[in-house]
């Protein structure tokens, strides 16, 4: 026995020289301790990708930072590819390597992105393609907007301006309303061109492709009075919507019926008493509450924006606060027929704007109604009630 025992320890002695330990025999020097496992993610193309997890062995997973895509909604990680069992990063343990799957589902209307654009975040809301009458004068007066795509949550502001251009080029950017942020008010006093320079350069600064060409600027230097522009709508870049666009933006996209057929009654967005105005203050600034006291005096004044209550879309000032410039060249003439990706005329005076401002009242709030339309703007005059709102295509 003694001999064996011995044996035991010599034989021990060579385990632990050439790191082979025979059965009952223990290794001094061995580490104990729990598991540890790889957790790896399959984004399907969002962003940012998370990176691999190192995840001890009974412990929880670190859920990974929001993602978006550009032409889905994020919809949570999943054990299996085909989204059949997914995971709770608050329950769910680790028990083995991994790898978590990113499911995507399609956008619905009203839908928030957000971007960060030179330092500031701007929000946008999804609108889907749809078809509607725009006007009272035919039942077969619709417009279909065949395609989906992203509107800015608010006005563009001086903050997001300034951002881009270096410069601030409202004529409003002092004396806001008490409790009020200078800086979130929206941009104005730009032409048409200054506005098309704007979004070029905006696109430029978010990695977009640039959807306006422009040549011929006058002047060279300073606000543009004048220029020959085009554009590709096929590219990515942020651009004015077209008065369809912004229309059925406005109405809130209600793809319930189709056409629909009484969202161009409205007697401002957001509207649920149809053509009537009761409520409009809650919604749009316009003159009867948009005044403030400077110097002893009342003064109609532009109000930051997101201040007043969004229409269906989650949409801020689509009626008051400032007119919105659109891209189309147009006039007053009533349109007729089926429009389908209207894009204006091909060539007119004046560009169109939409939304009513915060100096219209008495008979003028007929203005904020969303089948008015307004063809009076000369693209080369900057104007103190029109501002910008910002629009991108799904792709």
């Amino acid at each position: 026995m003694q001999r064996k025992k011995e044996k035991c320890v010599f034989l021990c002695g060579l385990a632990v020289l050439f790191t082979v330990i025979p059965a009952g025999c223990q290794n001094p020097n061995a580490e104990t301790g729990p598991k540890t496992w790889i957790v790896s993610f399959s984004a399907g193309g969002g962003t940012p990708a998370p990176e691999n997890q190192t995840v001890t062995e009974g412990d929880k997973i670190t859920e990974p930072a929001e993602m978006t895509k550009e032409d889905g909604k994020f919809n949570g990680w999943y054990r299996d590819e085909t989204f059949t069992e997914k995971w709770d990063f608050a329950q769910d343990t680790v028990e083995s390597d991994v790898t978590l799957y990113a499911s995507w589902i399609p956008f619905e209307a009203g839908d928030k992105i957000t971007r960060v654009i030179n330092g500031v975040a701007v929000n946008f809301r999804f609108v889907p393609p749809g078809r509607f009458q725009y006007n009272a004068a035919s039942a077969d007066n619709v417009a279909a907007v065949t395609t989906a795509y992203w509107l800015s949550e608010t006005e563009v502001t001086q903050e997001l301006y300034q951002a881009v251009m270096g410069y601030n080029p409202s004529a409003l950017q002092d004396n806001p309303a008490p409790g009020e942020t200078q800086s979130k008010r929206p941009a104005e006093n730009m032409t048409w061109y200054d506005v098309i320079d704007f979004c070029n350069k905006l696109s430029q600064a978010n990695g977009r492709e640039p959807v306006y060409t422009m040549t011929g600027k006058t002047p060279e230097e300073g606000s543009i009075t004048g220029a020959t522009v085009s554009a590709d709508f096929t590219k990515n870049g942020y651009r004015l919507p077209t008065e369809m666009e912004w229309m059925w933006a406005a109405m809130g996209a209600d793809t319930t019926e189709q056409p629909n057929t009484t969202g161009y009654l409205k007697g401002y967005a957001g509207s649920a008493e149809g053509a009537g105005q009761t409520n409009i203050g809650d919604y749009a600034w316009y003159t009867a509450n948009s005044k403030i006291t400077i110097e002893e005096a009342e003064t109609t004044v532009t109000h930051e924006v997101g201040k007043k209550l969004p229409n269906e879309l989650s949409l801020y000032d689509m009626s008051g606060n400032v007119d919105e410039w659109l891209w189309d060249w147009g006039n007053s003439t009533a349109l007729s027929g089926t429009l389908t990706d209207y894009r204006g005329l091909e060539s007119a005076t004046n560009k169109g704007r939409r939304g009513g401002r915060f100096n219209m009242g008495g008979s003028a709030t007929g203005n904020f109604k969303l089948s008015y339309r307004s063809f009076v703007s000369s693209p080369g005059t900057a104007y103190n009630t029109n501002g910008i709102r910002l629009l991108y295509p799904l792709r």
